[in-house]
């Protein structure tokens, strides 16, 4: 079987299955669970209770570390039996290091990251309150002449200007509008008619359903899609990480490998450390070429760079120890001033040129780690 890294788009959508069901549930419960709508502590206690409900850590952490024995033998291109899995998904667990040297990525034990869903959601409701507020204060002012319109301008206006988020610009903004209304409002001597109330009532009314609604969508999104993009993150992080882990024994163990290539995915765009990788001659062993005792580097989340095993006759068969740092120096001084800036960030271009020597504190380059191959014996059926 050649490895492939179609396999971990075939896990990450059975996570993404995965965790759409879980979502509807705790959405609906989130919906439905507010019932003070002034009670803005209680969105927080809410999100945490309504997660811990449906167990969805545990749920996505399982289904990531099910999916770690499928990446590995994706990586290392053998198909192995239920036992066997389960025999190689505890010796990863155990073994696995990350390119910092660490232990098993804390990542995979926290995968939703609630706070940032429990923050996106209570800046929609902080706005939602401004909205209520407001209207219970219009609510009570003695009303006169055709001010009415005036105010749901007003309204319509200050509801483009912030939105779902807690845009204290935009809401001073609003508050200095809603004065002058207000004082227009203050100075009316006719009497206000029914027709009037019936019309600033529906304003007020169109402002609350709107919030509500608003509020709706900000619980959605921060349910559905930022919880989401997290897990996944995670996910594919570990999954390609595993893979990589499969494909490196795959290296060690073939008598005929000396080295690997790392390949560029197909629609990489930005230039970063994966280019440099695909092109300099970092080992002396050609462009993109890495010597078997290198493990291959973990670069960005959500990367689809893959790797292909490299010969004898193909290279020199060089060593972890031949790493020339004056190579990625070399490629980084051939980039134009955009690519360079792409790589290093505009700051860091501006270091590059003062001291090209220091490209590695500039973009946080470790040195390449040792090889830690699965054993091969677990890689059999």
């Amino acid at each position: 079987m050649k490895p492939s890294l179609l396999e971990i788009d075939v896990l990450m959508a059975g996570l993404s299955r995965k965790y759409q069901i879980l979502a509807r549930l705790a959405l609906s419960d989130i919906l439905n669970g507010i019932t003070d709508k002034t009670d803005i502590r209680a969105v927080g206690k809410l999100v945490k209770e309504t997660f811990r409900k449906f167990n969805i850590n545990e749920e996505l952490r399982t289904a990531i570390t099910n999916g770690l024995a499928p990446s590995i033998m994706a990586g290392a291109g053998v198909e192995l039996g239920e036992t066997e899995q389960i025999m190689l998904k505890k010796w990863y667990l155990k073994n696995a290091y990350s390119i910092a040297g660490s232990e098993f990525s804390p990542a995979i034990h926290n995968p939703m990251h609630i706070g940032e869903i429990e923050r996106t959601i209570k800046q929609s409701f902080q706005a939602n309150l401004s909205w209520r507020q407001t209207a219970d204060e219009l609510m009570k002012t003695n009303i006169r002449g055709n001010v009415a319109f005036d105010v749901s301008d007003l309204l319509s206006d200050s509801r483009r200007a912030f939105r779902l988020a807690d845009n204290s610009e935009g809401y001073a903004e609003y508050r200095r509008d809603l004065t002058r209304v207000q004082s227009r409002i203050n100075g009316l001597k006719d009497p206000s008619t029914s027709e009037l109330k019936n019309a600033y009532q529906k304003v007020v009314d169109l402002t609350r359903t709107s919030s509500e609604a608003e509020w709706a969508r900000a619980a959605k999104y921060a349910v559905y899609f930022k919880a989401k993009a997290n897990a996944e993150r995670v996910a594919q992080t570990e999954f390609t990480k595993a893979y990589k882990q499969g494909f490196i024994s795959a290296v060690n163990h073939d008598e005929d490998a000396i080295g690997w290539r790392w390949v560029l995915a197909g629609d990489h765009e930005n230039v970063d450390e994966c280019d440099m990788y695909a092109e300099a001659d970092l080992y002396g062993m050609g462009e993109g070429i890495f010597p078997q005792d290198v493990e291959p580097p973990f670069t960005h989340a959500n990367c689809y760079c893959d790797c292909e095993i490299v010969y004898k006759g193909e290279a020199p068969e060089n060593t972890i120890d031949d790493f020339d740092p004056e190579a990625g120096q070399e490629y980084i001084d051939g980039l134009d001033e955009e690519d360079q800036k792409s790589f290093l960030g505009v700051q860091g271009s501006r270091d590059f040129e003062d001291n090209p020597g220091s490209w590695r504190d500039i973009i946080d380059m470790e040195d390449h780690q040792t090889a830690q191959p699965t054993p091969e014996s677990l890689l059999k059926e």
